[in-house]
């Protein structure tokens, strides 16, 4: 029991941390909110004008609002993983973080959490969608627990990895981590299913379970039903992958504490 308290606080002190980075910083705060409004009203002024002037269905118009605030969860989530392991880094606090009695699973929990609590930056932009636009994210029913937990554990491991490329390569790995998510987005056929993909790259889309919750949210979008199937298996999946990563993330911070490389990766 002693041992569940203890690990218990070390969490909350980083979450503890980072929040207070966060809120007692105008620019961090506004930084967090600022994407996910501007990206909602970018695609949604847009496809509003392709709605009254160019003929575009309303059934696609909400099927593109509801993929940007999928997609959304996703991209907050993971780069919201990546923000917190930075903070590390910019800080210069790896050295103190390490050689504290932190284990690299109570790391992981509270990097999950501070991500998952900085992911709720998402909210205002549902509410300004449904306020602009007419599209309320709640129209999806039952279904938008199970779309919105797949996009968030995938948005973890995509967070997960990212952190393992900057403790194997250091801070100099932190373009790469910008770019890492928006290089597999083609591919998990947002605003498009993956048929219309050449076939080898059909393969990777397929790979992508998060690929299965945009083609159903077209699905549903459109009168269909759902595949309770797809949707399992896509979850299923996702947990897999989620479980690799984590094993990737205790074998390179094992790997980095051999080689001695924690306290030169501002380098």
């Amino acid at each position: 029991m002693n041992s569940v308290i203890l690990s218990t606080r070390r969490i909350y002190a980083l979450i503890y941390r980072y929040f207070t980075l966060l809120l007692h910083s105008m620019p961090r705060l506004i930084e967090t909110l600022y994407w996910p409004i501007i990206n909602t009203m970018l695609l949604g002024f847009m496809n509003y004008y392709l709605l009254k002037q160019r003929g575009l269905s309303e059934m696609s118009f909400h099927t593109i609002l509801g993929a940007t605030l999928m997609l959304e969860f996703f991209i907050r989530c993971q780069f919201s993983f990546m923000l917190v392991f930075m903070e590390e880094l910019y800080s210069r606090n790896l050295g103190q973080l390490y050689t504290s009695p932190l284990r690299g699973w109570e790391q992981l929990c509270a990097y999950v959490i501070a991500a998952l609590l900085r992911t709720c930056a998402v909210i205002p932009a549902i509410i300004l969608c449904n306020y602009l636009f007419g599209y309320n994210l709640l129209s999806l029913n039952e279904w938008l627990l199970p779309f919105v937990f797949n996009m968030l554990l995938a948005g973890i491991t995509f967070g997960i990895l990212i952190v393992c490329l900057l403790i194997r390569f250091g801070q100099s790995a932190e373009w790469f981590g910008w770019m890492f998510s928006w290089a597999f987005i083609p591919f998990m056929g947002v605003y498009y299913p993956i048929s219309v993909l050449p076939e080898p790259l059909q393969i990777l889309g397929h790979a992508l379970p998060i690929s299965v919750i945009f083609e159903n949210l077209r699905t549903f979008a459109s009168g269909g039903m759902v595949d309770v199937t797809a949707i399992t298996q896509a979850t299923i999946v996702n947990l897999i992958y989620l479980v690799a990563a984590c094993a990737v993330f205790f074998w390179t911070l094992k790997g980095a504490r051999v080689r001695g490389n924690l306290l030169n990766l501002n380098e």
